[in-house]
């Protein structure tokens, strides 16, 4: 039995051989007979379907990823975050020779993101995206406040697609493509509260085509778009804890070449770490003194102590005792005035004797 065609990626040899063999497995198990009390087994030719299914989607050789499963605030300097993104994309174009519309939604393995703080504007991300391709990212956070943020972060993504054709005569050839995105979306956030933000990324991108495929498969045409594309993203991240929330996200993009190629992206994004703080929505409340207490700075001298040295004393202290009033400044009250005239000189000491 051949194996299903389950997805409408290509696959190189190899890999029809891998479905192939998994497909066929039961079967050679039992020397080509059903075998009944296998029937609940996964191995089963009942079971087989989820099983060539999974396997097909580990051998996918690229697939756009165009969300960013973050806030346009960053996580601040030194912390580190991590995405894990459960993702389906799907495409739409006109075929030129026939005139059709061609349409496909596909699910896609995994996604993983990691990013690293660096100082309080800036962060740095990483990712393997659908377990087959790599991608980097730099988010720079120029506009931070209570309700609204803003940042850009420029991207690129690079995957390989292994495609098949057959000439008239029966001939099949063999070819792989290089595409590569480089994405620049502008990220507004609007934080609707301490753990909940609306998020919208309009934006560019720029695809890259590297190689030539003659393959009519609808997903290998839909990815190889070559140029400018129109790109928006919406999503909402919910912080659960300051460790962890959620992020579904989904993001289009448009290309302006003759097929009209539209593609999209769907994900749900877990998010753990170091996420970013949003403690200045909700500043610490501060309270009226309670009637009948004056605020600090207004209350009378306790009793009993005197004032420090030095200084004069506060309105209501005596004068300390014993000390005269500094030359050149009128006595404090409490002193006796200076005498008529002023005070005498100190009597004049006798001239030294000499010496015998």
């Amino acid at each position: 039995m051949p194996a299903p065609k389950l997805c409408n990626c290509e696959l190189t040899n190899w890999m029809r051989s891998a479905a192939a063999l998994l497909w066929r497995a039961p079967a050679l198990s039992t020397g080509g007979k059903s075998d009944p009390m296998r029937r609940s087994s996964p191995l089963t030719p009942a079971g087989v379907p989820a099983l060539a299914i999974l396997g097909c989607l580990l051998l996918l050789s690229g697939c756009p990823s165009p969300n960013t499963y973050s806030t346009p605030r960053t996580a601040g300097h030194g912390k580190i975050n991590h995405s894990i993104a459960l993702e389906s994309w799907g495409f739409r174009f006109k075929d030129v020779d026939t005139g059709a519309s061609r349409a496909a939604a596909i699910p896609a393995p995994p996604t993983y993101v990691l990013r690293f703080g660096l100082g309080d504007q800036f962060e740095i991300g990483a990712r393997l995206a659908n377990m087959s391709s790599v991608g980097a990212d730099f988010k720079w956070n120029f506009l931070r406040s209570r309700a609204f943020d803003v940042a850009i972060d420029p991207g690129v993504q690079a995957f390989r697609l292994g495609s098949s054709a057959q000439d008239t005569d029966g001939t099949t050839t063999q070819s792989s493509v290089g595409v590569t995105y480089f994405h620049v979306p502008l990220m507004l956030g609007l934080n609707l509260s301490k753990s909940v933000t609306l998020i919208a990324t309009p934006g560019f991108a720029y695809s890259v085509i590297s190689g030539s495929s003659s393959s009519s498969d609808g997903t290998v045409q839909a990815l190889t778009a070559n140029g400018l594309l129109a790109r928006l993203g919406v999503g909402i991240d919910l912080r659960i804890t300051s460790g962890f929330g959620l992020h579904p996200e989904v993001t289009v993009m448009r290309a302006f070449n003759d097929e009209s190629t539209l593609l999209y992206v769907m994900g749900l994004g877990f998010n753990f770490g170091g996420l970013p703080s949003y403690d200045d929505y909700d500043p610490p409340t501060t309270y009226p003194y309670p009637p009948g207490y004056p605020p600090p700075g207004a209350y009378p001298p306790a009793g009993g102590y005197p004032p420090p040295s030095g200084y004069p004393p506060p309105s209501g202290y005596p004068p300390p005792s014993g000390y005269p009033p500094p030359s050149g400044y009128p006595p404090p009250g409490g002193y006796p005035p200076p005498p008529p005239g002023g005070y005498a000189p100190p009597p004049a000491y006798p001239p030294p004797r000499a010496a015998p």
